[in-house]
């Protein structure tokens, strides 16, 4: 239970929250602390068929991208986690960039990497919320 001016008390696992209604029409403290806690990375398992903001770029597999560089296309194989978020971070388009700002900010974002290794949506978070 978190304390609130209004109702005294807010059922933080009540179906409605964070939605409060209260007469003032203004949130009560329990709703701005709820609305304060940072977005964070939560470690899930991978559903199959699951691609929305995943990451293009899987480890051992061989990666090209179109774009040029001194002459170049940038081609390869990723070498591990680390190179593999370095390459979503590098290539993520300018319109991706804009649709994470507009869809994931003030978001949790689940993922299934290991919460002490690099992971896309780290670099998704940095992004959506700064």
């Amino acid at each position: 239970m978190a304390d609130c001016k209004t109702c005294r008390y807010v059922d933080l696992s009540h179906p409605a929250w964070p939605d409060c209604d209260h007469p003032s029409g203004e949130p009560c403290e329990a709703y701005e602390r709820w609305e304060q806690h940072p977005p964070k990375r939560i470690q899930r398992k991978r559903t199959k068929g699951w691609r929305m903001w995943g990451n293009p770029f899987k480890v051992g597999e061989p990666f090209a991208r179109p774009k040029v560089v001194c002459g170049a296309a940038i081609t390869g194989v990723v070498i591990d986690r680390a190179h593999a978020v370095q390459l979503f971070r590098r290539f993520l388009s300018l319109e991706t960039r804009i649709a994470a700002k507009i869809e994931l900010r003030g978001k949790d974002l689940a993922c299934w990497c290991p919460l002490d290794e690099p992971c896309h949506a780290d670099v998704l978070l940095k992004l959506a919320n700064k």
